[in-house]
């Protein structure tokens, strides 16, 4: 297969093919996919794999069960003469995974997964792609065992298949899941990946004689009746979150950290009309296989990233912005204050102040005192000591004297008085 690589960010992971040892002792030829050319031959080679053969898939990255996580890396294992394993690199690739949209959604292709309901949430939620055809170990394990199953690698404990040091790897892995982001990846996460799905691949053949001997004939329509009942219902979660536009611009563009890679901008509803008119082939990347991408956003990313936790599940999370976008918040305009004064601004107004009184000459008056108004006001005002000092003195200038020990004595301190009135 020819090797193509796609730089991302000045970093790029390589197409590879290599001869993988499993630890059943087969060896396994592994396509590792990171190219548009070569993911076309991979799509070419699914679409024709024979009715009825099982085909294993699986799904890497980190935090894959919230909204907010990311798919990395895809993997598909199935026989043709000897097991052939395809590592997909979902982060590189972007929205050209969208190729492999006939075989994710043909019924007739049995893709055996160890988390239908991951898988199919995630699928429909990054890429809008129905998951069909389903066949979920998981369910097989929790029906026949009887108890909820923790992460997919108790299927290959169930089936005695998982090796010590696998499982020590795959605990590794988990605890530090943004390895798989990396570009290049490891070698060894690679190596890791290519034996997950080889020992899945042989997981399948014992799962299915055990799902045989406890359901008889009736196995594989019961087993994928309830699969797909699980594969659906995950999926509608997913497309929920896809509609309310959380976490897919990132996933949808590929790049890491969300750098796109340099592709030119094309109309793609423009191409399939043109295909349609011409009669050509239409691009496999046209409207109809990007999973006739749901509408933009409603709330912007920053609003829906301020309501959705890393941790919540698709489903918490549409169900969040669907209740976001039906109650939208009330932004009220706060008021506009006056800035607070500082002691030097302070100190230039009031000898501002002082300089403006300066200048209009006005005697400075202590505020402990009575106005002058107000003291003209009780002195010789309508009613005041003058006014009614006075009205005791006739017009006629005659000369007697008032003894008071009223008010006006009280007024002036003293208990008596005398008040004397000479004529001119």
């Amino acid at each position: 297969m020819p090797r193509h690589p796609l730089k991302i960010g000045g970093q790029f992971q390589q197409s590879a093919q290599w001869q993988q040892p499993l630890p059943d002792g087969s060896v396994a030829t592994v396509y590792l996919i990171a190219d548009q050319d070569n993911l076309q031959q991979a799509a070419r080679r699914l679409n024709f794999v024979g009715h009825g053969a099982i085909i294993v898939m699986d799904c890497h990255g980190w935090n894959l069960k919230a909204a907010a996580g990311k798919l990395c890396l895809l993997s598909i294992a199935f026989m043709d003469g000897t097991p052939q394993l395809f590592l997909i690199d979902v982060l590189q690739l972007g929205e050209q995974v969208c190729t492999l949209m006939p075989f994710f959604t043909n019924p007739n292709a049995s893709k055996f997964t160890a988390d239908a309901s991951t898988h199919a949430t995630v699928l429909a939620h990054k890429f809008g792609i129905n998951l069909a055809g389903v066949i979920d170990a998981q369910w097989a394990y929790e029906t026949l065992q009887k108890k909820t199953m923790v992460r997919p690698l108790e299927v290959l404990d169930w089936c005695g298949l998982a090796p010590p040091d696998f499982k020590q790897e795959t605990l590794q892995l988990e605890g530090t899941p943004e390895v798989w982001g990396q570009r290049p990846l490891p070698q060894r996460t690679l190596t890791h990946a290519a034996q997950g799905i080889g020992l899945l691949q042989a997981a399948a053949a014992v799962v299915w004689k055990r799902l045989a001997v406890a359901f008889g004939k009736d196995v594989f329509e019961k087993v994928s009746s309830a699969s797909r009942q699980r594969a659906e219902m995950a999926a509608a979660a997913g497309w929920a979150c896809r509609h309310a536009g959380l976490f897919t611009a990132e996933q949808a563009h590929g790049g890491w950290n969300g750098r796109d890679y340099e592709t030119p901008d094309k109309d793609s509803e423009m191409e399939d009309w043109l295909a349609k008119r011409f009669g050509k082939e239409p691009s496999s990347t046209s409207a109809a296989l990007r999973a006739r991408s749901a509408e933009r956003p409603k709330l912007p990313e920053t609003a829906f990233r301020s309501l959705v936790g890393e941790g919540d599940s698709p489903r918490t999370a549409a169900w969040r912005a669907r209740l976001a976008e039906m109650n939208p918040p009330r932004i009220i305009p706060s008021r506009q204050r006056s800035a607070s004064p500082t002691l030097h601004s302070w100190l230039e107004r009031r000898e501002t102040a002082r300089a403006e009184k300066r200048k209009e000459g006005a005697a400075h008056r202590a505020s402990s005192l009575p106005s002058r108004r107000r003291e003209r006001d009780q002195d010789g005002g309508p009613g005041g000591v003058g006014s009614w000092m006075s009205s005791l003195v006739d017009r006629e200038n005659s000369s007697w004297m008032v003894e008071s020990s009223g008010w006006i004595g009280k007024k002036l301190g003293v208990s008596h008085y005398l008040i004397t009135c000479n004529s001119r």
